[in-house]
């Protein structure tokens, strides 16, 4: 027997009815969203979910500064676990309580900028683990016993400025580590404890960073596209030139050919240069004879104590064993018999190995004297680091 059309309606109706309720992700309304209060946070979703699940907001997200309650009570954003996606702006400023933002782990996409500021609470960042890019600022800011930004280690890109400042318990910026793009200036000062930056080698590459305006970067495209300030960190985080020499250098090369001494023993140190085309290296010791020449004792020329030492040897990797060679019998320009080791390497060896553009190791072993040791070694000036960087990054 033919269907009627309102058979046919019925049993599209009793269909529908029997199938299990669907639940479709939601954008919110509203250009601007502010959630002050912990209430506002939990009630997240029936406030702005319209009967489904609010995973976008096409706006902007402001989570505490309550100015009827400047103490601020939010504790935790649960409530926000399903937002996936932040057209405009997120905030997250002036909660006293607030020690985490793990509710933002769903978090991929933010379309334009990022503050992170005055969470007198805030420990860490692991909330944003998801979280790639921001379309412009970054501000991350006044956060005093914020430790790491381990939660950033997704993010690759950031389309403006990016700032790091005044976080007293910050140690390290490990979780910057696959930023390969800034789009204005990358600011850092103020970090009372911060120590640790080599995992900002990758986008502070010194070639193309060290003066303001852009560098060549990967095809081009530069990848902090302005200014860099680093300053009022700890050492080792004070500048572009302190960042990259701390990158442990892989092969030893001619941005290492410099003069080279021991803070603590000042008065004397190295000359070292690389010969690439002979894979070899040459060092000068300028250094003193082991005890105090006797009293009276003159010379015509600088002090009868004062010896130096050649050596050289082939290159592996980032270390270079050496013979050394003492010369002797010679006078000041003038053409004159010398005296140099014999058998060649009899008068002891040196082993030098380099750990990073600005730092190295001079260890001796001089069996005339009975004598060995190990010379911790850094550059006299930073200016052929970007050479050295340059060169090991190829």
């Amino acid at each position: 027997m033919p269907f009627s059309p309102n058979r046919i309606v019925l049993i599209l109706l009793l269909t529908v009815s029997a199938m299990p309720q669907l639940t479709w992700g939601l954008d919110c309304s509203g250009e601007s969203i502010e959630l002050p209060t912990q209430e506002d946070i939990n009630n997240f979703q029936s406030t702005y979910g319209n009967g489904g699940t609010c995973d976008t907001i096409k706006g902007s997200l402001s989570i505490g500064y309550d100015y009827a309650n400047p103490q601020g009570d939010i504790t935790d954003l649960g409530g926000l676990l399903d937002i996936k996606e932040i057209s405009g702006n997120l905030r997250i400023w002036y909660n006293p309580l607030l020690t985490n933002i793990d509710g933002l782990s769903s978090l991929t996409d933010l379309g334009y900028y990022l503050i992170i500021y005055y969470n007198s609470a805030l420990t860490n960042v692991d909330g944003l683990s998801s979280l790639t890019s921001t379309g412009n600022y970054l501000n991350i800011s006044e956060n005093p016993v914020l430790t790491n930004v381990n939660g950033l280690s997704s993010l690759h890109s950031v389309g403006g400025n990016l700032d790091i400042r005044s976080n007293r318990a910050l140690t390290n910026v490990d979780g910057l580590s696959s930023l390969t793009s800034v789009g204005s200036t990358f600011s850092m000062y103020g970090n009372d404890s911060l120590a640790s930056c080599a995992s900002l080698s990758r986008i502070l590459d010194q070639w193309d960073d060290a003066d303001p305006g852009p560098g060549p970067g990967k095809a081009g495209i530069p990848d902090i596209g302005y200014a860099v300030h680093i300053q009022n960190n700890l050492d080792g985080c004070n500048s572009i030139q302190e960042i990259m020499a701390g990158v442990n250098v892989s092969k030893i090369n001619p941005g290492l050919n410099d003069a080279w001494f021991n803070p603590n023993t000042d008065g004397q140190g190295f000359f070292i240069s690389v010969f690439p085309g002979l894979s070899a290296v040459s060092l000068a010791w300028f250094t003193y004879d082991t005890e105090l020449p006797s009293q009276g004792t003159q010379a015509n020329l600088g002090d009868p104590g004062h010896r130096w030492l050649t050596a050289i040897g082939p290159i592996v990797d980032n270390q270079v064993t050496m013979d050394i060679e003492v010369t002797s019998g010679g006078l000041f320009d003038a053409a004159t018999e010398i005296q140099r080791t014999d058998p060649p390497g009899s008068d002891g060896t040196i082993i030098l190995t380099f750990d990073s553009c600005n730092s190295g190791t001079v260890e001796y072993d001089i069996p005339s004297i009975n004598m060995q040791g190990l010379v911790p070694i850094q550059r006299v000036a930073n200016d052929n680091i970007v050479i050295c960087e340059a060169l090991n990054a190829e």
